[in-house]
Formats: structure tokens, C-alpha cells, sequence
């Protein structure tokens, strides 16, 4: 029996609402049902009362439930003395992250955990989105901090290509905005459409941050083919130009500086495309236990977020 079925069961206890359940054990409300029928069909016994509106545990499940309990605490114990044994041993966690890592506190997050682990070694490297992907796939690093678009045609597009064997923990939202010198004439509004800026010169990230591609798509979307005056991969350098007026940028928004280059303002778009900033490691990878605490470590920072899906 596996106890991770226990689990969702203990919880489904306490909540007595599967989406609630969902949220906390970070998974969907159609898998807690596929794991309680489970649990039930092994045990061969009801164990939730499906026959109201409110969901709540049959009288056999809530006759076992001081087992479940007892069985989940022996396993945490167990955890527990096994951890201790290792403690004592340098482990190592490789994590790979894009260049604009430092923009998204990902430093302020690791040195937490780092606080609360000194006995683990972190390695960082960075390096560009496609990169980091071949890297975690070639087992050269533990875990990748990494950039997805939210919508479905990239995530079905992730299934096709096997990316389902991916465990990934969501912690920050981004999405484009327009960068443009204090004194366009645009500078004043708070919200402009990308249609706007068609007779503009573009500075851009290149190629190898995939948001050039992405950029180029929102142009196309809005009409235009967008002229592209300069490709680099330095946002202050896009930014020190945007503000000498050699032309407009194309930027995620929390990328730019919260302490950013005089003479530039940025401003919403109507027409934008919003991604999501996330950890990523491999499923069949989770032997090297550095990377479990981790893990779990970010699951917690997670749930004490005051704002959803932004760890900061």
C-alpha cells in the first residue's frame, strides 16, 4: 500500500472538500478522487459518503482513521532517523537557473534554505532556457529554475514531448510590458496596444532567451513585423539605450529593476503574454536526497506565501 494514498485521505479528513485537499497537497481534485477510489478499491471498502453535497468519511474510514495516523507519524519517524544519519554528511544539490534569476529573489530564497540546511552544498550555474532543459535531461544538474508560457498550446505541446516525466513547483507569474523613454509621447498612459508602437526600432533579448521568439509573436499578433534596431542578451544595456531614445523594448516586467535606468518608463499591454517562473526536476530522479529537502523546502515557501504563485 502505498502511504501517499493515506495521506490524501488524512487530509480529505480534516477538509471535507476535495479542491481544498488539491490546493494543499499541490496536485488536481481530479487525482484526489483517483486516489482515494484507489485506496478504496485496495482496502475494498467505501471510505468517503458521495451521497450529499458535502462530502464526509463512511464509518469505516473513520474507524481506520487512528491507523492512517499512527502508520503516517511511524513513517515521518522512520524519515526522520534517517535524515539524522545523513546529516552529518556533505550533500550535494545542482541547480541550473536563467540569467535573470537575481530579478526574481531566487538568491534570497536559496540563502533560506541554505540558513535552515547548512549540511548541503548548493551549486549554481546559469545559463538559457533551451540549455537548461538538455542539462536536467542529461542528469548535469539536480534541479533547473526555468521560464514556461501559460496556455494550453505549450502545455500540450510540453505532454507530446515527454515533458509529463517533469515534477514542476510554480513560484512567480510574469508577463511582458512595453519599455519606452520617460519622454514619449506615449510615457503618460497606463495602458498602451502593441499596435502602437509599429513604427518604432525594437530592442530585444536574443534568440537564446526564447523571449525573442515570443516578442516577435506578440508583434505579429498585433499586425506588424517588428523592426528590430538591436538583439543582446544585457537588460541594463536595453535599458540604458531605451533611455538615450534608440528605440522601444519588449520586457517581462518583474525583469526590470525595481531601482530601474533614469529616463525609462514601462507600461502595461493589452495584448501581452503571461508565463509562469517555476522549479523543475526529473520524476524518476529522486534518490539524492539534497534534492528531496529542497523540494519539500520549497513546497513550504510555497503555502507561507501571502501571495499566490510569487515567492519572493
Amino acid at each position: 500500500m502505498e502511504l501517499r494514498k493515506l495521506e490524501f485521505l488524512l487530509d480529505l479528513a480534516e477538509t471535507e472538500n476535495y479542491s481544498e485537499t488539491a490546493e494543499r497537497m499541490f496536485t488536481t481534485q481530479g487525482n484526489v478522487s483517483k486516489q482515494i477510489l484507489a485506496l478504496e478499491k485496495e482496502l475494498g471498502a467505501e471510505l468517503i459518503d458521495r451521497s450529499h453535497r458535502k462530502i464526509s468519511l463512511t464509518p469505516a474510514a473513520k474507524a481506520i482513521l487512528p491507523n492512517v495516523k499512527n502508520l503516517l507519524q511511524e513513517e515521518k519517524k522512520m524519515r526522520a532517523v534517517l535524515e539524522e544519519q545523513s546529516s552529518g554528511l556533505e550533500q550535494l544539490l545542482r541547480i541550473q537557473v536563467l540569467p535573470v534569476f537575481v530579478q526574481y529573489h531566487v538568491p534570497e530564497l536559496i540563502a533560506r534554505f541554505k540558513a535552515q540546511y547548512p549540511q548541503i552544498r548548493v551549486q549554481i550555474m546559469e545559463t538559457e532556457k533551451r540549455q537548461l532543459e538538455q542539462n536536467l535531461e542529461d542528469g548535469k544538474c539536480d534541479v533547473i529554475y526555468t521560464r514556461e508560457r501559460v496556455d494550453e498550446e505549450e502545455e500540450l505541446l510540453s505532454n507530446r514531448n515527454g515533458k509529463a516525466c517533469d515534477e514542476k513547483l510554480t513560484v512567480a507569474y510574469d508577463r511582458f510590458v512595453a519599455v519606452l523613454p520617460e519622454n514619449d509621447p506615449l510615457a503618460e498612459r497606463t495602458e498602451i496596444s502593441l499596435r502602437e508602437l509599429e513604427d518604432r526600432s525594437f530592442l530585444l533579448l536574443d534568440e537564446k532567451t526564447e523571449l525573442f521568439s515570443k516578442a516577435q509573436k506578440l508583434c505579429r499578433r498585433a499586425g506588424f513585423e517588428p523592426n528590430i534596431a538591436y538583439q543582446g542578451v544585457r537588460i541594463d544595456t536595453i535599458l540604458a539605450m531605451t533611455a538615450n531614445g534608440l528605440g522601444v523594448s519588449l520586457l517581462m516586467d518583474r525583469t526590470i529593476p525595481e531601482k530601474k535606468e533614469d529616463g525609462i518608463i514601462k507600461i502595461a499591454l493589452k495584448e501581452t503574454c503571461e508565463s509562469r517562473l517555476l522549479f523543475v526536476r526529473r520524476k524518476s530522479r529522486k534518490g539524492n536526497p539534497a534534492v528531496n529537502v529542497f523540494w519539500e523546502f520549497l513546497k513550504k515557501e510555497i503555502c507561507n506565501c501571502s501571495e499566490p504563485g510569487k515567492i519572493s
